[in-house]
């Protein structure tokens, strides 16, 4: 793990990975198995290493969305769920969207993969149906089956990605790829020092960014100590952010948008 192809396997194909529970306690690491939202989980039993790597392997049997769930003490690890997509090599499939947290930025490619082969004399119309145009997709032929379509979009906002064949929707189509702006966003308010005992706020304005999510965060882990952060949601694109000290030091603050 991560899988490859962006999580994705044909049916018949392996995945193959180690986990190393190092200073984990007594407890062995449990790895189930199975499609989302069904209740019966494959356990997959492990080979132990003299290192005390535990080795697994599993092969996608049917096509579907799986989990692989790994606990330690009932506990999942850093990660799990994983998610594996086992897919027919005879059925049309999407899969593969190069997403960051669920966002695609403006001016950075956006790409998927595409499984099935079109009839003969057929092939596949790719558009991307953006806010104010509509973008036609790059294609280009992995292997025998198997595409790669992108774009770039232009502006921020919401795309329909529509990929047809023979005049109707492939399995999965149309979908859709939010695209925000982060250079659209304005902070107003930056506070150059703050006193403990006095909160501060920051406004941060959003409209024309396009579609995203506001994090607000210290850089470094050590410094979550320092200061409590919190955000309001105004509407209309505007947030405020809420600088609580809690200790004396230097922090330096991020603001993301998607």
């Amino acid at each position: 793990l991560p899988l490859p192809n962006n999580g994705a396997i044909q049916i018949g194909d392996t995945v193959e990975f180690a986990l190393a529970p190092g200073n984990c306690g007594d407890e062995s690491p449990k790895v189930d198995v199975g499609i989302r939202d069904q209740e019966e989980d494959v356990t997959l039993d492990a080979v132990v290493t003299d290192a005390g790597v535990y080795k697994y392997q599993y092969c996608g049997g049917e096509p579907g969305n799986y989990d692989i769930n790994i606990t330690i003490g009932g506990c999942h690890i850093p990660g799990s769920p994983f998610k594996c997509e086992v897919l027919d090599p005879n059925q049309f499939a999407i899969f593969g969207l190069n997403l960051q947290d669920g966002y695609a930025l403006v001016c950075e490619v956006v790409s998927f993969q595409i499984q099935g082969q079109p009839p003969d004399g057929e092939t596949f119309s790719i558009i991307a149906h953006g806010p104010q145009a509509d973008l036609n997709c790059e294609l280009k032929e992995i292997n025998e089956g198997l595409r790669q379509s992108s774009f770039v979009p232009i502006e921020p906002g919401s795309y329909q990605v529509f990929v047809e064949c023979a005049s109707k929707h492939v399995p999965g189509s149309p979908f859709t790829v939010n695209v925000a702006d982060p250079s659209k966003c304005q902070i107003l308010g930056i506070p150059s020092q703050l006193q403990i005992g006095e909160n501060e706020e920051m406004i941060v304005k959003t409209r024309g960014a396009g579609e995203g999510e506001l994090f607000a965060q210290v850089s470094k882990e050590d410094e979550t100590s320092y200061i409590n952060i919190s955000k309001d949601d105004q509407g209309l694109g505007t947030y405020h952010i809420i600088l609580e000290p809690l200790r004396v030091g230097e922090i330096q603050l991020e603001v993301r948008w998607a």
